[in-house]
């Protein structure tokens, strides 16, 4: 196993990786659309969900 690990992975120098700005820019949106869901979450524990999703009793829960 060892031999065959030896073949693929180079000696020196380690795997080096071409840099991607779109990849980058990718990985940025991600990170920042994360960053609103959880502001958006905590949001909603402290005002409630009921103000958060502009709920009320008179407002039905999916019972027709």
């Amino acid at each position: 196993m060892n031999r065959m690990l030896a073949g693929v992975l180079p000696q020196e120098g380690g795997l080096e990786a071409n840099v991607s700005g779109k990849y980058a820019a990718a990985i940025g949106l991600c990170g920042l659309l994360t960053l609103v869901g959880v502001g958006a979450g905590i949001h909603s524990l402290y005002v409630g969900h009921e103000h958060t999703f502009g709920v009320s009793r008179e407002v039905p829960w999916g019972i027709l």
